[in-house]
């Protein structure tokens, strides 16, 4: 049995989703935001030849014609809505706990929609004491903000809990995850500075030899105290790139002591400061949600495994690489192995 993870094409924002072989399913984020998307692909069908005034004023243009007539234009693939793909793929099974990196929209909306499908069980949330002073009604919907307040001071259903680095509990070490941030003292100065990335979680899910790290939003200061913290980072498989892969994410020394076989980057308009080149210094393949769509990682115990994605379902030369990106991790995996004692 694997860990599986579900690396979400949502545009603009975050949503993973964890299968651990407890049972325990798990929602790390989730943005459902589809005025925000809307804008995402008008910007991306400009470069294809598209007008965007033309575009904005034709309401015939719906999210979902948009998004199949661009998408396909361009190579990309569909948007996913998570609520959809978690009833979709998960319809008997219950959400066990949801995780907010950080309190910031694009990792919160759909909250409401999900705990009306599917309410989980507990909320993990970091940094209290931040909030938004400026809230921008035009992309995002108040409810989910405030859905998100209310679960925070929650007792039960969900119950809620704001977990820090090192702390350790049967429920989460049960499922391999280890808290890497943030601590107490950077969850501190998120809050005097306002910046909600200091006190972004980052996790790292180890399943015996098989490492995976999820970045959040974490940016260099974060970084730089994990670093203090752990003193040496492991051999990570699969990194999600913190910051949407953005270089305000990227902290050289980790990622080069990590050095992930495969980085994921949860982006949908590619940013002008993107750093998908300084992750591939020290990755095997770097592969974003904006090209590949809905990107899965399976994760085996001996260390090595096989990602699949929508690109690698319609494209033989996708479909190659993710079966060379796995026979590399095997060989890798064997040569880990202790050699067996000679007979005599």
């Amino acid at each position: 049995m694997a860990v599986k993870i579900h690396f979400l094409n949502v545009g603009h924002g975050d949503c993973t989703i964890v299968e651990f072989p407890s049972g325990n399913l798990t929602v790390v984020d989730i943005n459902v935001c589809p005025e925000l998307l809307a804008e995402e692909l008008i910007s991306m069908a400009i470069p294809l030849g598209f007008d965007s005034s033309s575009l904005r004023s034709r309401p015939e243009w719906s999210l979902d014609l948009l998004t199949a007539r661009f998408k396909e234009a361009a190579g990309l693939h569909a948007l996913t809505n998570p609520v959809d793909y978690l009833v979709a793929n998960f319809p008997e099974q219950s959400v066990f706990r949801f995780i907010a990196t950080h309190p910031h929209m694009d990792h919160l909306s759909g909250l409401t929609d999900l705990i009306r499908c599917k309410p989980p069980l507990n909320m993990w949330h970091v940094a209290d004491g931040i909030t938004i002073d400026d809230f921008d009604t035009s992309l995002y919907r108040l409810e989910d903000w405030e859905a998100y307040q209310n679960a925070i001071t929650s007792p039960s259903s969900p119950k809620a809990i704001s977990p820090n680095s090192g702390q350790l509990n049967h429920f989460w070490q049960q499922d391999g995850i280890e808290i890497w941030s943030p601590s107490l003292s950077l969850e501190k100065q998120a809050v005097e500075e306002g910046n909600a990335n200091l006190a972004s979680y980052v996790l790292c899910i180890r399943y015996d030899n098989a490492l995976a790290v999820l970045g959040g939003d974490a940016d260099e200061a974060a970084w730089e105290d994990i670093a203090q913290s752990l003193g040496d980072f492991p051999k990570v498989t699969v990194l999600k790139a913190s910051h949407h892969g953005r270089k305000t994410g990227y902290h050289q020394p980790s990622v080069k002591a990590m050095s992930p076989d495969l980085t994921v980057v949860s982006v949908g308009k590619k940013p002008p400061n993107d750093a998908s080149q300084l992750y591939a210094q020290y990755s095997e393949a770097v592969w974003s949600t904006r090209w590949h769509g809905n990107i899965v990682v399976a994760l085996n115990r001996d260390g090595s495994y096989y990602p699949t994605s929508d690109r690698t379902q319609h494209e033989e030369s996708a479909a190659k690489e993710a079966r060379l990106l796995f026979v590399k991790s095997y060989i890798k995996a064997l040569l880990r192995r202790p050699a067996l004692p000679r007979s005599r």
